[in-house]
């Protein structure tokens, strides 16, 4: 008989990963890493645990290797379920992540070229923005129904532009 591991309940840290992975809807252990500050190492081994415990699902396959594509991690059904009953996030911006296990290699380059560009705003303008991406303002009514990939904010209102930006997708 199988022998089935036992997993504690989720950590801070696991859950705000799983936030990360609705909010990226895809990611690599280097760029989890690098918007989390953390070493690669630790980004891997945290997204495996969550693999084993079938919360995130990996995208790899052997033409990977070859290409050095690193593998890439979206939320599974069970992690989209976790999120649904442990934080505020929408049923119907939850709903959309049910398809990233489908989705084309166009998509989730896309998908990771926000995360680069994410953490290039985060890193130069975190004290004075709040950065939303696509995931995040899916929901909201202010936006036009063709959402930005990323969303600036500012901090204190007064003296400061918001800025929407839409990432070329054929890149």
């Amino acid at each position: 008989m199988p022998v089935r591991k036992r997993f504690n309940t989720l950590s801070k840290h696991q859950i705000q990963l799983l936030k990360q992975l609705y909010k990226f809807r895809h990611v690599t252990a280097p760029l989890l890493a690098n918007i989390n500050h953390t070493r690669t190492e630790t980004a891997h081994n945290t997204l495996t645990i969550l693999v084993e415990q079938q919360l995130v699902s990996k995208k790899y396959d052997s033409s990977y290797r070859i290409d050095r594509k690193p593998v890439v991690y979206y939320l599974a059904a069970k992690g989209i379920g976790i999120l649904r009953t442990q934080t505020n996030i929408g049923a119907r911006s939850l709903h959309a992540m049910y398809s990233n296990k489908n989705a084309s290699d166009t998509f989730i380059q896309h998908n990771l070229s926000v995360l680069r560009c994410y953490t290039h705003f985060q890193r130069v303008y975190s004290d004075t923005y709040g950065i939303f991406t696509r995931s995040e303002i899916a929901t909201r009514d202010e936006f036009p129904k063709s959402k930005p990939d990323l969303y600036l904010r500012p901090s204190d209102p007064t003296g400061h532009d918001h800025f929407a930006i839409l990432l070329d997708a054929a890149r």
